[in-house]
């Protein structure tokens, strides 16, 4: 990623998110009080908080079922990210500190995996 414009994007979401900490669960995309990075940059491109129902809870009624959730994928096209930064970024285990990195990292354009991040802010699953 080096367009100007999408780096913004980038800080623009991350500066909501750091306003609004109430406001952010990395492990949710929506719950109507609270949502993860992908959602804040949806609210951040314009998008209602119906909207992102919508999105998050799209009912296809020829399956008789939910399809996908929308919420990461139009973030995704929201910031032009690709599907490597898109997952990191949008992992729901991110801390606060880890997003600041991440996206320290896209805009660098030295990315590393996951499992980096969680090791530099001491998270263990295996504990």
């Amino acid at each position: 990623m080096n367009n100007f414009g999408e780096l913004n994007r980038l800080d623009r979401t991350l500066n909501r998110v750091a306003a609004n900490p109430r406001e952010w669960n990395q492990r949710t995309w929506w719950c109507g009080t609270a949502g993860c990075f992908a959602a804040h940059a949806l609210l951040e491109a314009g998008y209602t908080t119906h909207q992102l129902a919508v999105l998050k809870d799209r009912y296809n009624p020829d399956e008789r079922e939910f399809d996908e959730n929308m919420v990461p994928l139009h973030a995704k096209k929201w910031l032009k990210l690709n599907d490597d930064e898109a997952g990191v970024l949008f992992q729901g285990d991110n801390t606060f500190e880890m997003l600041e990195w991440i996206v320290s990292d896209i805009k660098a354009g030295t990315l590393q995996d996951w499992e980096y991040y969680a090791e530099k802010a001491d998270i263990n699953y295996d504990a």
